[in-house]
């Protein structure tokens, strides 16, 4: 089957059926959102509006979101105290090698003073370089050398961040116009195949994470796991333990994520965590009454660890993909001793800040991302939207004064 070389021709209403294409896809663009975020450069709060945000990042002195290009603003007023000042909340577009005429292919950070972007032309997707800054795009340093041939015939789909190592999904064309997905890695001096196994995927990479010994990736066909060979370079594999999440007729896989106590969750489209632990794979239903629902489609993860006193944490915050129950997210106390265990609706979590405030927010749009802050106090989510009057990016912030967060607030 032929595929588009450069996939931000996507429709629309494909996005929003699919929803989040990113959770279940690797379609870094957003069709008409393309449209809109590459017209002009937009500031302020007006930038979320009618957009879909991709992938969210920070350094020691911004916040990155990433949508067909990338919006930065400084993460306090006065860009030197973390707390007791205003942070004003607008962004500004971001050049990228001194240029604002880009298509962002991929964004990630290391948590601290350094951005990766993969930046493409908007016309043909054509990779311009994959760029690193140290100094908040002041200056940026092209990874890829003149020699480097990797991505001489490929594009860029999505950059992860993990153990200390980049990490680069792409794609390229066969003759038949099929695409074949490929997972790379930066060893400091090239970019390199993570395994021989991770090349002519039929499905391309959507989630990374590393436990502290091993990668973990999925494609929403299967997981992959490997860690540093005797020669030190990286490779993975397909996960071969007993009752590993596979795609089925009603399952995909959705999203990855490696929680405090470097446990591996992997959630499917069919209402199914996965959670590897002591070398084994275990599975639960996630809804409200602990039982199987058809109604939920999971979808990106993330783990909170701070909240009121009298709450169950941690948690994970695990986004519903399904339109016939108006999207938003779960809260998941995946710890708790209770068998079921008992989901909590978004509108009453510790999070959102009172149902009022989440179904005026996140309720009804499908959730791309989350991004947790590095000081675990600034907790954001990236949704796409189709209404000019409704945004696609939030926050909430804990404070540890009051033990509570303060709720989603428009970005």
């Amino acid at each position: 089957m032929r595929k588009n070389k450069f996939p931000s021709l996507i429709t629309l209403g494909i996005l929003i059926v699919l929803s989040a294409a990113l959770s279940l896809g690797c379609n870094n663009s957003f069709g008409v959102f393309h449209e809109i975020q590459t017209e002009k450069p937009q500031e302020g709060t007006d930038t979320f509006v009618k957009v879909s945000v991709k992938a969210l990042a920070e350094d020691d002195t911004n916040y990155y979101a990433a949508m067909a290009k990338i919006f930065y603003r400084p993460k306090t007023a006065n860009n030197s105290s973390s707390t007791g000042s205003t942070v004003l909340k607008t962004w500004k577009l971001l050049k990228v090698n001194e240029k604002s005429d880009y298509f962002c292919s991929g964004m990630v950070s290391d948590g601290a003073e350094t951005l990766y972007v993969a930046s493409s032309t908007k016309e043909s997707g054509t990779l311009n370089g994959i760029y690193r800054t140290k100094d908040a795009g002041a200056s940026w340093d092209n990874l890829i050398a003149a020699s480097d041939g990797t991505f001489s015939n490929s594009y860029v789909d999505a950059l992860f961040y993990a153990g200390d190592y980049l990490f680069v999904s792409a794609h390229s064309i066969d003759a038949a116009g099929n695409n074949l997905y490929a997972l790379y890695y930066y060893d400091g001096e090239s970019f390199k195949l993570a395994g021989s196994a991770m090349a002519g995927l039929p499905y391309c990479i959507t989630d990374l994470a590393y436990d502290g010994s091993n990668y973990w990736a999925i494609n929403k066909e299967k997981v992959f796991w490997g860690a540093k060979d005797s020669t030190g370079a990286i490779a993975m594999a397909p996960d071969t333990t007993s009752g590993t999440p596979q795609a089925s007729t009603d399952r995909l896989l959705c999203g990855l994520f490696v929680d405090s106590s470097n446990r591996i969750h992997v959630t499917t489209y069919d209402d199914y965590l996965f959670t590897y632990a002591s070398n084994a794979w275990t599975s639960r239903s996630i809804s409200e009454s602990g039982s199987h629902s058809s109604s939920i489609r999971l979808g990106k993860i993330i783990e909170i660890t701070q909240g009121p006193s009298d709450a169950t944490l941690p948690r994970l915050l695990i986004a519903n993909t399904s339109s016939t129950t108006s999207y938003g997210y779960y809260e998941y106390p995946h710890e708790d001793t209770s068998n079921p265990i008992q989901a909590v609706a978004g509108a009453n979590g510790i999070v959102a800040g009172g149902s009022s405030t989440y179904n005026s927010t996140v309720r009804g749009k499908p959730v791309n991302v989350f991004y947790l802050s590095r000081d675990n106090t600034v907790l954001f989510v990236g949704l796409s939207s189709n209404d000019s009057s409704s945004y696609s990016l939030y926050s909430s912030t804990y404070s540890r004064a009051d033990g509570k967060w303060s709720g989603w607030s428009a970005e």
